[in-house]
């Protein structure tokens, strides 16, 4: 359940009233080795010219990131400034709070974007861009309480703005774009010409299992689920308007490799009535499956790792993984 950040005094607050000057973000920082169920640093480098008879008007920011991270509630924005001092005689910005702004009204009427907020408007705008495989949402967030009067000031000295992220990742090891856009907190993107100030970074968690930027072949219902649990899996032959190998087939069934606690595999590879998957239409298919069951093991048997792959009678045609030979990897989730 996302905030909703009331337009108060604090909304007013201001960095550098006018960002209608030229505006670049710089570099992204983002670490390599980053971990599910951990948290990390990103860093929004940027540079502003403000100019003057504009403002005043704080500085937001809007991302990209993964829904799964619930990031409205875990994560933690910071804004500091340089050259705010030499610009405007105040001090600058360190590492103070950004607020959240998604459910707020967006800040300036615009045709086809009047009424809705700003999380609704980049949504439209934009949507979930490169990444085709997962569910991605904008948020966005502006500076926090400080208030500066601009007056001009030195036109050949820029504001120099790194935003600090902290995320917080769940248990899903997601391979995404991240996005990141400065925008004028009143107005907006459209005035200030911020349509081409949007960039992107790739973040990989653990080992990146979870790609959010390739058409999914694969599916469960329900999507949260153990390995002691009885569920349904969806494989489609076709996605993103690419045909897979199987894309026609009448019959294909559903092998792959079960781990077990004591680091053994149990491999299934027969292909009769008890692995043959159900047609749901002329591209999907659908088994349910209770994967102890599936792989014939006996009660006390402890599954701690499973890989599907997909394949017609004969054997001849076989959609599998691209990263795991065993097959696409299933991995229960932690309720």
């Amino acid at each position: 359940m996302k905030r909703h950040i009331k337009i108060t005094a604090l909304l007013l607050a201001i960095v550098a009233a006018v960002i209608t000057g030229c505006i670049q973000i710089h570099e992204i920082i983002i670490p390599k080795d980053i971990q599910t169920n951990s948290t990390f640093e990103v860093h929004v480098k940027g540079s502003i010219n403000p100019e003057t008879d504009y403002g005043p008007e704080g500085l937001a920011l809007a991302v990209l990131v993964p829904k799964a991270w619930n990031v409205s509630q875990t994560a933690k924005l910071y804004m500091s400034t340089q050259n705010l001092k030499t610009r405007f005689g105040v001090d600058d910005l360190v590492e103070e709070e950004m607020v959240e702004i998604s459910d707020v009204p967006f800040a300036k009427p615009i045709t086809g974007y009047a009424g809705l907020t700003w999380q609704q408007a980049y949504t439209l705008a934009n949507g979930n861009m490169t990444n085709v495989g997962g569910d991605m949402e904008w948020l966005v967030f502006k500076n926090g309480t400080t208030s500066i009067a601009v007056n001009g000031g030195d036109q050949s000295t820029r504001i120099y703005v790194d935003v600090k992220i902290v995320f917080k990742t769940n248990d899903d090891p997601i391979k995404c774009d991240l996005a990141f856009e400065f925008a004028g907190e009143k107005e907006g993107w459209e005035s200030v010409g911020f349509k081409t100030n949007i960039k992107t970074a790739q973040c990989i968690v653990g080992d990146g299992t979870t790609n959010y930027l390739e058409y999914p072949l694969t599916s469960t219902v329900p999507s949260v689920w153990r390995y002691g649990d009885f569920f349904s899996v969806y494989f489609t032959s076709e996605a993103g308007g690419i045909k897979t190998a199987l894309y026609g087939e009448k019959e294909v069934y559903m092998c792959g490799t079960a781990i077990l606690e004591d680091g053994s595999k149990v491999v299934l590879d027969k292909k009769d009535a008890s692995t043959k998957m159900n047609s749901v239409n002329n591209s999907t298919y659908m088994r349910y499956i209770f994967p102890r069951h599936y792989f014939g093991l006996p009660k006390t048997a402890k599954i701690t790792d499973l890989y599907l792959y997909f394949t017609n009678k004969d054997g001849s045609k076989v959609v599998t993984s691209n990263d795991f030979p065993e097959g696409f990897q299933f991995k229960q989730h932690n309720r």
